[in-house]
């Protein structure tokens, strides 16, 4: 990628990140987060049609932020001498703390009807992740035998995102968040072996 467009999309990033601390995503405009961002409107929509394109950029930005590249072969190798349910705990774990940093952000994109953009690609990318993760688990461990590991991946990241929900949605009941963690491990090992 070109050094501009790198320089304009890591500007447009942080006055995005910097004005969503003060607004909504609804109500920041895109001559606000230009002038911001010290780009012109004209090389925004260089970039990108909309508002909502602008989202969807910021979306991918934040589930890649969530799996970067080599993810797959870093978690395994990583992971290499922890038992499954210390794998799950660690990841799982990850997961909450990512989304405690961004809270604000997603907080904004909620309020915004923009969230289930951002959840269906950390579906997408949680499947995936899943998918790649169960076939080299299943190599070493032999965990999954007759096992479809598409429907295996889809059904893990369902749960998973689905936990992360309720987790967050009921932050101030008495389930802890290390014990929450916790359960969603164990949850998950049961499941896979």
């Amino acid at each position: 990628m070109d050094l501009r467009i790198k320089k304009t999309y890591k500007a447009l990033i942080n006055a995005f990140l910097e004005l969503i601390q003060q607004k909504s995503f609804k109500e920041i405009s895109i001559q606000e987060l230009c002038d911001h961002a010290l780009v012109r409107r004209a090389t925004f929509y260089h970039h990108f049609k909309n508002k909502e394109a602008f989202a969807n950029f910021i979306t991918n930005y934040f589930v890649r932020q969530i799996f970067p590249e080599n993810f797959i072969k870093r978690t395994v190798s990583d992971t290499s001498e922890l038992t499954l349910e210390e794998t799950y705990r660690k990841y799982i774990k990850f997961l909450f703390e990512y989304i405690d940093r961004h809270k604000k952000l997603i907080d904004s994109l909620n309020l915004s009807q923009t969230l289930p953009i951002v959840i269906d690609a950390l579906s997408d990318n949680l499947v995936d992740f899943y998918k790649k993760y169960l076939k080299v688990r299943n190599k070493r461990d032999d965990i999954l035998q007759n096992v479809d590991p598409n429907l295996m991946a889809n059904y893990i990241a369902g749960g998973l995102i689905s936990a992360l929900k309720y987790s967050f949605r009921n932050n101030s009941s008495s389930l802890s968040r290390k014990t929450a963690i916790n359960h969603i491990a164990k949850i998950m090992y049961k499941l896979l072996n």
